[in-house]
């Protein structure tokens, strides 16, 4: 597939370009167009939550919950306390960004949290941030 004049203008590796002539007014809309998926394809926020591929799960031997889909594994690793889970990181391989994985694991380990009447110590910077967008979430955090 060939680079829109906007690919090889703002790629770095790529050598100075220019329009095909000099004054050509770039269309957003068909340069979009020219590189979307095909209109069948659905939208990532477009996906049912419960599609497949989307299902967290608690892998407790590598104390973290996970994400499978396309080969790929998303995941939050956890420390166990007795009272609370600690949260560590989060992780979403750059194929599954944009999808909503992150989030769909934190709410998911959140729930967790609560079913099992933890509190959460959110040391990863994205749990953290997930927490105070969701103030729903903000009883679960050890004072």
């Amino acid at each position: 597939m060939a680079l829109s004049w906007y690919q090889m203008a703002t790629d770095p590796m790529q050598p100075n370009a220019e329009p095909d002539a000099p004054g050509e007014a770039i269309d957003p809309v068909d340069e979009a167009s020219e590189e979307s998926f095909p209109a069948s394809d659905s939208p990532a926020w477009s996906v049912p939550e419960h599609a497949p591929g989307n299902e967290v799960s608690n892998n407790q031997a590598e104390h973290r919950f996970e994400v499978h889909r396309d080969g790929q594994t998303a995941f939050l690793t956890y420390r166990l306390r007795p009272d609370a889970l600690v949260f560590m990181h989060t992780e979403v391989p750059a194929g599954l960004e944009g999808h909503g994985i992150g989030g769909k694991l934190i709410r998911f380990a959140l729930d967790f949290a609560r079913d099992q009447k933890l509190k959460v110590v959110p040391l990863c910077p994205f749990v953290a941030e997930f927490i105070r967008r969701h103030p729903e979430y903000s009883d679960l955090v050890r004072a």
